[in-house]
């Protein structure tokens, strides 16, 4: 995101010590005994000042909602974002990465796309996030329609993303046979009946030029299984379905979505 985000949490068993995470960088605070609003304002000021003309994001389990309004009133320009029950063993994972995670990719870049919702009348989303050191996120609503669809309006949706991209190759994952088989007929020049039923035709067509003109292999990959950028995109897909069938629009959540990227980049 244009800016950095700060992940905080009580370490276990204490009641006035906090583990943060900015970037590669983490440590720990330990400061007075105090409520759990005054302990965080004064972690948060700090930040602030550390961080003086950046744009900030605080991500934190302990952003219960007093504590939340309380931040808020008191720095109105900063995005607080809870950290959810689901998603805390991320913050632990972060908080032992080292600081050298993994290599800027060349030749080829990793993409995985999934989707979220499609079923029992819930709407479904899409999302797609790439590998590397400067890795990169999708996401996009594909209204009521079954969860192929939205699969295939993300996976085409990653294609159609990194038609500039540096790297010699994309390679895109799906959990989605359906998807997969239906891009590998706009490969070869066929519009996935899919695409034609549900007003997709555009994309599609857009998605085999690429295809025509650069290295692009799409692969299945099975779904929950640990895949780190399967899960990352599992896990955006299901934020974006939630915000959006809230009836926000992405500029209302951009700085949520970017701060959960970070996260979940972090901790992959």
């Amino acid at each position: 995101m244009n800016g950095t985000v700060v992940l905080l949490a009580k370490a276990r068993r204490t009641r006035a010590t906090w583990n943060y995470v900015v970037g590669s960088d983490h440590g720990t605070l330990t400061g007075k005994d105090e409520d759990l609003l005054a302990q965080m304002a004064k972690i948060v000021d700090m930040f602030v000042s550390l961080y003086e003309g950046e744009q900030i994001a605080v991500v934190s389990p302990q952003l219960v909602t007093y504590v939340r309004r309380g931040l808020q009133e008191k720095f109105p320009e900063i995005p607080f974002i809870p950290l959810t029950s689901d998603l805390y063993g991320l913050f632990d994972r972060a908080f032992n990465q080292p600081s050298q995670r993994r290599r800027d990719n060349t030749n080829t870049l990793y993409v995985c796309s999934d989707a979220s919702g499609g079923h029992m009348g819930i709407p479904a989303a899409w999302a797609w996030c790439s590998s590397g050191v400067n890795s990169d996120y999708g996401i996009g609503f594909s209204g009521r329609v079954n969860t192929n669809v939205a699969e295939l309006e993300g996976l085409m949706s990653a294609i159609i993303a990194h038609e500039a991209h540096p790297a010699s190759r994309v390679h895109v994952y799906s959990d989605s046979s359906n998807a997969v088989d239906d891009v590998a007929s706009l490969a070869k020049g066929i519009m996935p009946k899919s695409a034609i039923l549900h007003g997709l035709t555009d994309l599609g067509e857009q998605t085999a030029e690429v295809m025509a003109r650069r290295k692009v292999s799409v692969e299945w990959v099975r779904g929950h299984r640990q895949h780190r950028l399967n899960s990352m995109a599992d896990s955006m897909s299901r934020f974006a379905r939630h915000q959006f069938t809230q009836g926000k629009t992405l500029d209302q959540f951009t700085q949520e979505t970017d701060a959960l990227h970070a996260i979940l980049d972090l901790s992959a």
